[in-house]
């Protein structure tokens, strides 16, 4: 009996194995294949062309930091005939609403506009009222807490001019503070941003995060059950056969983010239930002959196969380690450890399977070191090279984060998320 359940967990530890190995070598695919591709083209732009864009920034209760933001949009670098800014506000009880209409009233801002809504749906329904109150074709989406650099939608709005581009996100990068979870959050950025430019290279961008901007025409509106409204803008846009471009340009950061343990896992359960919950709206749109696939089901395994591989792999880990201890505390008691020669037998006595799972871990993590250094040299453009991550941080926060997915396909299985989940940014 015994001998089956062994048997029948080393099976398991390797379907898991390779569940995780697909993952990882998910980025040594893009890595490879980037080389042979370079940044999606577009045709020369001239100086005096500026497509018209409205931007929308959904808001409530954002009565500390609205006036920074303001300010913040009114930097940006854009002829102000062909921009329209949208402050759509959630009927903010802490007078969010009248800090707008009294700014836009004290500042001239001509091309502001303050909505208000009424009943406060959250977040996706103020953007559809944004949607349908905008008088432009490229939309661009931000959050109250996203500071932008002046040349953004210049810099972003060029791609437009290729057809077959849909939607583009730049860079959006945390604010650089002190203390190990705002860095473990920087790193663990950097490395997805780094994967989606790359992305994006080959095919099309998985997520466009923090701002974004798209064709109206190709999305007017998102529905009621959206939650991920960042991550469903890139998937449905790929789903329609457009590239969504992914900027290797810093053009913004986050102004907060999270302090402490505690609300960053908060906060990433959140998100995975509702990145779980998007993955799944689309899982009949995306045919197998369509190069944009891959991409999609990689996210079907990322957010769905690899915690639960993730943790039937940490578990076997412990099995065979406690196993491993077991025999050692055995040879101990018959031999005499201080020999070579026992050492010998105790390590030629351990299963085969132990040897393998050494070997799959250094190549892990030789894999994790590969992709953390190699990742600068295949994105050379822009102004992303400075930006390092940290091997250790960026391993702990995906520790981290499969068990939160885990959890986040529970919470999903119990409770399907819906519009009473307000405002994830």
């Amino acid at each position: 009996m015994d001998s089956i359940i062994f048997n029948l967990m080393n099976y398991i530890y390797y379907i898991m194995l390779i569940i995780i190995y697909l993952c990882i070598a998910y980025s040594f695919v893009f890595y490879t294949t980037s080389l042979q591709h370079r940044e999606k083209p577009s045709r020369d732009i001239e100086d005096s062309y500026y497509p018209g864009i409205t931007i929308i920034a959904s808001v409530f209760n954002e009565a500390d930091i609205i006036e920074t933001k303001l300010k913040n949009l009114s930097d940006i670098i854009y002829p102000s005939d062909r921009l329209e800014v949208l402050i759509v506000d959630g009927n903010s009880p802490d007078g969010t609403g009248d800090i707008v209409s009294r700014w836009i009233k004290d500042n001239n801002a001509d091309n502001f506009r303050l909505l208000i809504q009424r009943d406060n749906k959250g977040k996706i329904d103020a953007l559809n009222i944004g949607l349908r109150a905008a008088s432009h074709e490229l939309i661009m989406v931000t959050d109250a807490d996203t500071e932008l650099v002046p040349g953004v939608l210049k810099s972003t709005a060029k791609y437009f001019a290729d057809p077959c581009v849909g939607a583009v996100g730049p860079w959006i990068l945390p604010k650089e503070l002190d203390g190990f979870v705002p860095n473990m959050e920087m790193s663990f950025w950097i490395t997805n941003n780094k994967m989606r430019t790359l992305e994006s290279r080959i095919s099309s961008s998985s997520l466009v995060a923090g701002c974004y901007m798209f064709r109206r025409s190709l999305q007017r509106s998102y529905p009621a059950n959206v939650v991920a409204d960042d991550f469903y803008t890139a998937l449905n846009i790929s789903s329609q056969g457009y590239d969504v471009i992914y900027l290797a340009q810093v053009m913004g950061s986050e102004i907060r983010t999270p302090h402490d343990l505690r609300t960053w896992m908060t906060h990433k359960l959140r998100k995975g239930i509702a990145n779980l919950q998007t993955v799944m709206m689309f899982r009949d749109r995306f045919s197998i002959s369509n190069k944009r696939s891959f991409i999609y089901y990689n996210k079907v395994m990322q957010h769905i196969l690899a915690p639960i591989a993730f943790a039937c792999f940490m578990i076997l880990h412990i099995y065979y380690a406690l196993y491993s201890v077991n025999v050692l505390n055995y040879f101990s008691y018959v031999y005499d450890m201080s020999s070579l020669y026992s050492w010998y037998l105790f390590m030629t006595n351990l299963p085969y399977v132990i040897w393998v799972i050494l070997a799959a871990d250094v190549l892990l993590a030789f894999g994790a070191v590969y992709s953390n250094r190699s990742a600068k040299r295949r994105i050379p453009r822009g102004n992303v090279d400075s930006k390092k991550s940290s091997v250790v941080l960026v391993a702990i926060a995906a520790i981290f984060s499969q068990f939160i997915l885990l959890a986040a396909i529970v919470g999903l299985l119990m409770y399907s998320p819906s519009s009473k989940y307000k405002r994830i940014s």
